[in-house]
Formats: C-alpha cells, sequence, structure tokens
C-alpha cells in the first residue's frame, strides 16, 4: 500500500462538533479522554453524528507513542521537516476493497464523502491503494488489500509545538467497548531498542541481471526517444534477531529528515517508507 500522501481526505463540516479539553499529563490525558469520550458516544448514537474529541497533552512523540500500542492495525505519517506528524490505533470507520479490477475512484470518493459530510472539519482517512490490482499479489503483500483507507480510532497529532490525544467516535459505537479500548492506551516508549544485525542480503534480479538493465536503459537513452525511466528490484534482508518496525522507521527518520515518511503496519506486517516529494493534492 502507498503513503498516505497518495490520497487523503479532508473535509470541512460546519454542523459537526468537535470537542477540546485541555491537557495535563499523557497518563490524565487518557483518564480525561475517558470522559470526554463517554460523554460524545450518547450524544453521536442520538444524532447519528460524528464526534472528535480531543485532549491537549504535553509534546510527545507520535512514533514512541504509536511504537508502544499493541493494537494489530497501527500508523505513521510526518510531513517535512517532521513539524507535523500523527499517528494511529484502531480504525473508527473503514473504506476497503480487495478486488482484482481497476479500482472504481468514483465509489471510492462517494464512500469517503459521505463518511466526512458528517464529520468534524479536521477528520482524515489515511491509507491508499496498489498501482497496479490487476497483477498477482505476492504473499508478503497478504495483510494489505488492494485499496484500505481508514479513520483511526485514536490519534496523537503533533503540529509544531502543539500535540493531541485524539479520539473518532463514530455514530454507533458502543460505550462500553469505546471505554475498554481507552483503558488499553499506553504511554510512550521512553527508548528505542538496538536494532538486530543483517546477516545476509539478496537482490532480485541480481547483480548480472540488475547491470544489464543498467546497459539497457542507457542505450535506450541515446537510440531511442526514452527520456526517463525507473529501474526497481526487490532486497531481501535477513536479520539474526527480531525487527522492530518501528524502531526501523525511528533510525529512517534520522537519516531521512527532509522527507514524507510512512508506516502502516497491519496483522504483523508492514509497509514503510520516505520520500522526498509528494505524489498527489488535491
Amino acid at each position: 500500500m502507498p503513503k498516505d500522501t497518495g490520497f487523503t481526505a479532508t473535509m470541512k463540516n460546519e454542523s459537526a462538533e468537535q470537542l477540546q479539553v485541555e491537557h495535563s499529563s499523557m497518563v490524565a490525558a487518557t483518564d480525561e479522554l475517558k470522559r470526554a469520550a463517554a460523554r460524545v458516544a450518547a450524544v453521536g448514537r442520538r444524532r447519528r453524528s460524528w464526534e472528535r474529541v480531543l485532549v491537549r497533552i504535553s509534546p510527545v512523540d507520535p512514533l514512541r507513542w504509536v511504537a508502544s500500542q499493541d493494537d494489530a492495525a497501527r500508523f505513521f505519517w510526518s510531513g517535512r521537516e517532521q513539524a507535523d506528524a500523527v499517528a494511529g490505533v484502531g480504525a473508527a470507520v473503514t473504506v476497503e476493497s480487495d478486488t482484482r479490477t481497476p479500482v472504481d475512484f468514483a465509489s471510492l470518493r462517494r464512500q469517503v464523502h459521505e463518511h466526512l459530510e458528517r464529520s468534524p472539519p479536521a477528520v482524515r482517512f489515511f491509507g491508499g491503494l496498489r498501482f497496479d490490482p490487476e497483477s498477482a499479489r505476492g504473499a508478503e503483500w497478504a495483510s494489505f488489500p488492494t485499496l484500505r483507507f481508514h479513520v483511526p480510532l485514536f490519534e496523537v497529532r503533533r503540529r509544531e509545538s502543539e500535540c493531541f490525544l485524539i479520539c473518532n467516535v463514530a455514530s454507533a459505537v458502543d460505550r462500553d467497548w469505546l471505554i475498554d479500548r481507552i483503558e488499553r492506551l499506553r504511554v510512550p516508549l521512553s527508548s528505542w531498542r538496538s536494532l538486530p544485525s543483517c546477516v545476509e542480503r539478496s537482490n532480485s534480479p541480481g547483480d548480472r541481471e540488475w547491470s544489464h538493465d543498467v546497459d539497457w536503459a542507457l542505450s535506450a537513452f541515446s537510440s531511442t526517444t526514452l527520456a526517463k525511466v525507473v529501474l526497481a528490484r526487490v532486497a531481501r534482508f535477513d536479520f539474526d534477531g527480531p525487527l522492530d518496525v518501528f524502531g526501523l522507521m525511528a533510525r529512517l527518520r534520522a537519516t531521512t529528515p527532509h522527507c514524507y515518511h510512512f508506516l502502516f503496519a497491519s496483522d504483523g506486517d508492514a509497509f514503510l517508507g520516505a520520500s522526498p516529494e509528494r505524489l498527489f493534492s488535491r
């Protein structure tokens, strides 16, 4: 799945409400979030609308926060210079498809907008889709459908000097279930574990085939109208211990500070990366 900059959706809605509470410590903020979310859950069921509960907290690293959670569905995104970052846990609502047919973008936008029309202005869908849904999918992508966009159930959002712990409360949410999920939230990690060592690397195609592809591209530039080509290959790394993908993201973020960073974790698998450019904006 590509990063959420491939498609993020936001729609302003003047009628929806947004509750903001002032901050204290992360533990106290979680308690306040529990009380506020419980209050608005009943309101949401009566009005069949979304509510977005924000608790202002002392600045924390969203990546450290999401790394400490135990939910199967987690994500992280940060903009260039890392002044704007958001991490999410769980899903308040999900729009997804796993067909091997071309994506119906009109239907996708319609489904997203139907939710956003009943949402507070700041609610966003995060996710992505395959470039070629009709091609065979490798086993390493089994945890990711053809397309998936979701509104996180919980977020930590940092923008400049402000930081918020957020709960997106959907219309039909069960109050007791929501309280239980809030009580399971954990405080951010205090430090990263050391990454394991790489013991072996293999490339596909191999070096000989790769050199042949490079020679072909150089020849095509000089003998045809071809002006640009993007060559790619798969590199497989084996480590001497379990790999913490969030720790890897922290290392990647430190070495590529001027990039957009993204990480989607699903059922034990993860897709992460860094891109120097925004691919799509609307």
